[in-house]
């Protein structure tokens, strides 16, 4: 998983590419807080039912999705585990301004990804869900780094599950 903040976004998108090499190491060298960190745990465990057993519209915050499920009783209804409803109605209270800009999803290569946006917290999250199914292990087993411009590489992996069928656009 991967956060940056949004002054480091502005770095990374306006910047020339030697300049990305800098934006990483701040990105890296952050300390995370023990609550940021249960933030991106909670998201990351929701990756794996969305788009199976939920979907959010990319304009509606999870506070408002999480009040909208409760108040039409359908939060019970959800085929989710308690830990998992638990988990959403922690988003709500926790980072109720989320919002799920952006999900991936490719049955060829068998991949998720989910890119989540908090103005409230000023943090976007990139969130590839972990491995379920011999393609996940195949491409994971792809280690050696794919090279996207001069200092910048990629795991090889993840990039060929992205492109094979321009799923990153």
């Amino acid at each position: 998983m991967y956060i940056m903040s949004s002054e480091e976004v502005d770095i990374f998108v306006d910047s020339p590419s030697e300049q990305i090499t800098e934006t990483t190491e701040l990105c890296e060298n952050k300390d995370l807080s023990h609550s940021t960190m249960l933030d991106l745990l909670r998201i990351t465990l929701l990756i794996y039912n969305y788009g199976k057993t939920f979907t959010i519209d990319k304009d509606v915050c999870i506070e408002e999705f999480v009040s909208n499920l409760q108040d039409t009783g359908k939060l019970e209804q959800m085929k989710l585990n308690d830990t998992r409803k638990k988990v959403l109605l922690e988003m709500a209270d926790k980072v109720p301004t989320g919002k799920i800009i952006n999900f991936i999803t490719d049955p060829d290569t068998d991949i998720q990804v989910g890119i989540a946006v908090s103005e409230g917290k000023k943090r976007i999250t990139v969130v590839f869900r972990g491995s379920e199914s011999i393609s996940d292990w195949y491409y994971d087993l792809l280690i050696m780094k794919h090279k996207l411009h001069d200092k910048v590489c990629v795991h090889s992996g993840f990039y060929r599950q992205l492109t094979t069928n321009n799923v990153h656009e």
